[in-house]
């Protein structure tokens, strides 16, 4: 496994609970691309384009991991 910086790791950890008041008792496998177009709308309007994007990100990678993204990738 890859080892990642400490500052990496603090970044994860703060997407994932932005992330985490959103999609809070969703399953990942229920996730769709109109999650994703919906997080982007409203994060919008708190925090910047960039960050939201991160925060995004990483809920791909979480997908990936867990083999869900090819029905969003297409997207």
């Amino acid at each position: 496994m890859h080892s990642k910086k400490p500052r990496t790791l603090e970044m994860y950890e703060w997407y994932v609970r932005n992330l985490q008041k959103v999609f809070a008792g969703v399953l990942l496998s229920q996730i769709h691309i109109g999650h994703f177009l919906e997080y982007q709308r409203q994060r919008r309007l708190e925090a910047g384009a960039s960050c939201v994007n991160h925060e995004l990100n990483t809920l791909a990678q979480i997908l990936k991991t867990a083999e869900l993204w090819d029905l969003i990738e297409k997207h």
